[in-house]
């Protein structure tokens, strides 16, 4: 992130993990010296579907990343995710997320969640690093767009 631009959105498509029923997660890069935020300062609700309609109710405050999607497979690109990410690099800002994401869930199952939080913080950001509860990504894409005002 960078003062060329004000907000972000990030697009994955066929993510694959590592290893089988992992949370797929997200941590901030602090603009200082690009270590990951960590500690008690992410705060995020998520609602969704999984299976045949189970009711997906997920969140924290206080956690240590935003928890993007859970229980998610190592089989056959396993989910898809749209996250629009605001004023991460504004100074004095708590900066604020929103997403989306869906796909397979482990066991075979589809799955989506839809969700949104904040920084309890108002560091500036230079990036972000996706994190799972166990192992890593194996396979897809990341795409990340910067958004100017207008």
């Amino acid at each position: 992130f960078s003062s060329s631009f004000v907000n972000y959105k990030v697009i994955g498509s066929g993510i694959n993990m590592a290893t089988d029923n992992t949370q797929f997660r997200m941590r901030m890069l602090k603009e200082s010296d690009d270590s990951a935020e960590t500690g008690s300062s992410y705060n995020f609700s998520n609602v969704g579907q999984r299976g045949a309609g189970n009711a997906v109710d997920d969140g924290a405050t206080g956690a240590s990343e935003f928890g993007i999607i859970n229980n998610c497979a190592n089989t056959g690109q396993s989910i898809n995710f749209e996250i629009n990410i605001y004023k991460p690099f504004v100074s004095g800002n708590y900066t604020s997320v929103t997403y989306i994401a869906g796909g397979r869930r482990s066991g075979g199952n589809a799955h989506m969640t839809a969700g949104g939080g904040y920084l309890n913080l108002t560091t500036q950001y230079s990036g972000l690093r996706f994190i799972m509860s166990s192992g890593n990504i194996s396979a897809g894409n990341i795409l990340i767009f910067g958004i100017s005002d207008s």
